[in-house]
């Protein structure tokens, strides 16, 4: 509240007072991004919040990457993404591993999508991946994002 009173009124030493007293309390670091986008934090002080969230081994669930926002959420997958599996700099994302086939896609996705296990069977059709992708794509598009890898990198986290 302090924090938030002393952004919007431009206080900038109060504003500093709050952010080195919040910075000793225990919060969450969902909580504790959300409030510092909100009130401009400086970006230092996100950084820590940031690579606790990529390092944890669970991934960000719905419900942070609802309160986190669309374009932090997918940036933090990305880092995620990139620190867990071999990143490639020149195509800018990370590949599927060989042996991954449509099945193992199939059966990720059902699972992340907490989708009935009955559909594993194919009676909900299969999923072409060069489909899913080429439509990701155009999503992006239509939304204006400048990267699409961010969203290939998260649907496939």
């Amino acid at each position: 509240m302090i924090l938030e009173l002393a952004h919007k009124w431009d206080f900038p030493q109060v504003k500093a007072l709050a952010i080195r007293e919040l910075e000793e309390m225990g919060m969450s670091d969902v909580d504790r991004i959300v409030l510092y986008h909100n009130c401009s934090v400086e970006e230092s002080y996100l950084v820590p919040c940031y690579s606790a969230l990529c390092s944890r081994e669970e991934t960000i669930t719905v419900e942070e990457g609802l309160k986190l926002g669309i374009a932090t959420a997918l940036q933090l997958a990305r880092a995620r993404e990139c620190a867990r599996s071999k990143w490639k700099a020149n195509e800018g994302r990370s590949p599927l591993p060989d042996d991954f086939q449509d099945a193992d896609m199939r059966s990720l996705i059902i699972e992340s999508f907490n989708l009935p296990a009955t559909l594993m069977n194919g009676s909900g059709g299969s999923i072409n991946i060069r489909v899913v992708c080429e439509l990701s794509l155009i999503v992006l598009r239509i939304n204006q994002l400048e990267t699409p890898d961010l969203f290939f990198c998260t649907f496939f986290t």
